[in-house]
């Protein structure tokens, strides 16, 4: 077999180096993307459902004419939806991070 020159074994081995380059950059910049994505996706489900709570809680206190009771109560249970749903979403981030390794 015929070797190659030596200037193109440089061209090829620079081209492999800017290959590994770009996927670390790409790789780089969907981690940040994913984080980000996750970290907004966190905070509405977690605040979402406490807002709803505390809105009907607060209409039907007021409805019934029993001030913070109802309002409370509601406001139990949002932060308990809003609890599972931080755990849902740590376990979609988690899998997802494990599928792009």
């Amino acid at each position: 077999m015929t070797e190659l020159p030596n200037d193109i074994k440089d061209i090829d081995r620079r081209l492999q180096q800017a290959k590994k380059s770009k996927k670390q950059t790409r790789r780089t910049q969907n981690s940040f993307v994913v984080f980000t994505e996750a970290a907004f996706r966190v905070t509405l489900d977690f605040a979402a459902p406490i807002i709803v709570a505390f809105a009907i809680g607060y209409v039907a206190d007021k409805l019934l004419n029993t001030r913070p009771i109802i309002m409370i109560v509601c406001i139990v249970f949002g932060v308990l939806a809003g609890m599972l749903n931080l755990y849902k979403s740590a376990r979609r981030l988690e899998n997802k991070i494990s599928e792009e390794k």
